[in-house]
């Protein structure tokens, strides 16, 4: 998981490098062109095919490695609830007393489509079993109050991007 975390990091780089080339190259082709408009030289200006396909390529590059980090984050948290044989819910370092809803709840979680709204409050859940412990974080949806995006803050890159959305009640009173 490092490893495509690692992976993910360099592709953005080289998008953000590859964004440098691509405007340079797009602005010596933009004026070219309009001083081909003005001149009898029949050369035309060429366009910057190679600097456009580096960025789009890392750019569509980085958004792939970032679906996979979020899915195999995903499957690891579902996993480890999965395979727990007792679980005890601890929210906001406190222990929950609807422990069972809410991990019922996390064994839901799936990838949802945007609806323009954005994360607010978050709630820590720490799950506790006998073989360790598992965190996620829920920020309560700015448009519907009971739906929760899910993050698993174990990776950088899972900590800012949502790993799933869950609809309950048990977060309620939190």
């Amino acid at each position: 998981m490092r490893v495509l975390i690692f992976i993910s990091y360099c592709l953005g780089v080289l998008s953000i490098i590859g964004l440098g080339f691509f405007v340079v190259n797009w602005a010596r082709y933009m004026k070219a062109r309009i001083v081909h408009v003005f001149s009898k030289d029949s050369a035309q200006a060429r366009f910057p095919i190679k600097s456009m396909a580096g960025f789009v390529g890392a750019t569509l590059l980085t958004g792939l490695v970032a679906f996979n980090v979020t899915s195999v984050s995903r499957s690891e948290m579902l996993d480890f609830i999965d395979n727990a044989k007792t679980l005890k819910a601890y929210v906001n370092n406190q222990p929950a007393a609807n422990s069972d809803e809410i991990v019922a709840a996390l064994k839901t979680v799936q990838s949802v489509a945007a609806h323009h709204s954005h994360p607010t409050k978050r709630i820590t859940i720490e799950l506790h079993s006998d073989t360790g412990v598992v965190s996620v974080e829920c920020g309560r949806d700015s448009a519907y109050p009971q739906e929760y995006w899910i993050f698993y803050p174990k990776y950088d890159l899972s900590s800012s991007n949502e790993i799933g959305r869950i609809t309950t009640s048990a977060l309620d009173s939190y």
